[in-house]
């Protein structure tokens, strides 16, 4: 009898055990819902030549260019240091207001480094001011090289 309480005992303490390995604990995500903001707007009349000037912003800012889609708009960057490396897609809209006089510019960074036990770098939550840290100089050079354009 005393096997039988005891094998019962064991089977609900995994059983137990594994339902609460099994469920996600909930995190409260503090990022604000709706669509990004643009950080700046930039006279033009193509996509192609304001892409080039936003590239060229991203080169001066240390940034490897990645990826760019004229098609779309869009460019991709990296900057790597010994911790990890600053991810960057900044994209290119019509602005309603003025379409085909003016776009706006969208900016997203993340930053990724290595974890213990991972392969690939993750990404980091960052707080406002480690957003500053890592983002403020390139997101300054976009908005510069949009207002030196006119």
């Amino acid at each position: 009898m005393r096997s039988v309480v005891r094998f019962l005992s064991a089977a609900m303490l995994i059983a137990v055990a594994f339902t609460a390995t099994s469920q996600q604990i909930a995190h409260v995500d503090p990022t604000r819902f709706g669509k990004p903001e643009p950080i700046c707007t930039i006279r033009g009349v193509e996509v192609r030549p304001v892409l080039q000037v936003i590239v060229s912003s991203l080169q001066s800012a240390k940034f490897q260019i990645t990826q760019t889609n004229g098609d779309l708009g869009q460019a991709e960057a990296k900057v790597t240091d010994e911790e990890g490396e600053n991810r960057v897609i900044v994209w290119l809209e019509w602005d309603i207001a003025k379409p085909g006089q003016q776009f706006k510019i969208f900016f997203v960074g993340a930053r990724f480094v290595k974890f213990f036990g991972k392969t690939e770098l993750q990404r980091l939550l960052l707080s406002a001011t480690d957003e500053e840290r890592y983002f403020g100089k390139v997101r300054t050079a976009l908005i510069s090289a949009a207002f030196n354009k006119g």
